[in-house]
């Protein structure tokens, strides 16, 4: 059974039970312990674990959530769709590296996929007439730049383009 986003941000916990339970540590960008909540939790420790996509979740009240959501939260005051982190570091919360985004938006920052074999986001070699494509997405809508013969004439077209249509968002 799939939940729908304001499902799952309505199983999101109050506000107000945040600062009952954590601090955020904003020099190191981690949330900490208030008291002791059980025998393996000590006051002042470092709260949370690794997922499996590198990002650090905590238990609240029976509920896993994502630590930078909590950390936004509490030094926002609310719980937005989506929050990036501005470095693209999961594990760093500090606040100021985090910012309230929506889908479109995270995307724009993300890292160049794994299986990008130019070296730049968004750009790749057309095997069929050896020149190198660039293309983004903007809200949905595909981009094509246009072919080149050379990898920097395509990742100069790309980063100006980025910087244009992400705006802040740019990587």
């Amino acid at each position: 059974m799939t939940t729908t986003k304001a499902e799952e941000l309505a199983r999101e916990p109050r506000i107000e039970r945040l600062f009952e339970l954590f601090y955020v540590d904003e020099e190191e960008g981690v949330l900490r312990w208030i008291a002791a909540t059980n025998n393996r939790v000590k006051a002042g420790s470092r709260a949370g674990c690794f997922d499996d996509k590198g990002y650090l979740i905590v238990r609240v009240d029976g509920r896993i959530c994502k630590a930078h959501r909590i950390v936004f939260a509490m030094t926002n005051g609310y719980y937005p769709k989506q929050v990036d982190h501005i470095n693209g570091i999961k594990s760093d919360n500090r606040s100021s590296n985090l910012r309230a985004a929506d889908a479109a938006t995270n995307t724009h920052n993300s890292s160049r996929p794994r299986n990008n074999t130019s070296g730049v986001k968004g750009v790749s070699l057309d095997k069929r007439t050896g020149r190198w494509q660039a293309r983004l997405v903007v809200k949905g809508t595909l981009h094509v730049l246009g072919s080149f013969s050379s990898l920097l004439d395509a990742s100069e077209v790309i980063r100006d383009a980025r910087n244009q249509l992400h705006k802040e968002f740019a990587r």
